[in-house]
């Protein structure tokens, strides 16, 4: 397992590759649960779950995950920020 420390720190040294990482759950998706944030020291990773595949609890916020998957480096259009953002339960 890589801490998330670790990865937070360099992530370009581990694009493409396949990992298993744990963190803090900071935030999921309240709508489709398709996503989670995970969280060291202030910095953190979104998690995708692949095309909708499959689900994270909703009340997960506040426990500790560890997920399996291969980081991707992307870049984000605005439109994309704007359907995560209705995603946040306010």
């Amino acid at each position: 397992m890589l801490p998330l420390a670790t990865l937070l720190a360099a992530p370009q040294d581990y694009v493409d590759q396949t990992l298993v990482v744990e963190g803090n759950v900071v935030d999921v998706c309240q709508k489709a649960a398709c996503w989670l944030v995970l969280e060291h020291e202030g910095q953190t990773i979104r998690v995708l779950m692949k095309d909708h595949g499959f689900a994270v609890a909703v009340d997960g916020t506040g426990g500790v995950s560890q997920v399996y998957g291969t980081l991707k480096a992307v870049e984000i259009d605005p439109e994309f920020v704007e359907h995560l953002e209705s995603e946040i339960d306010t």
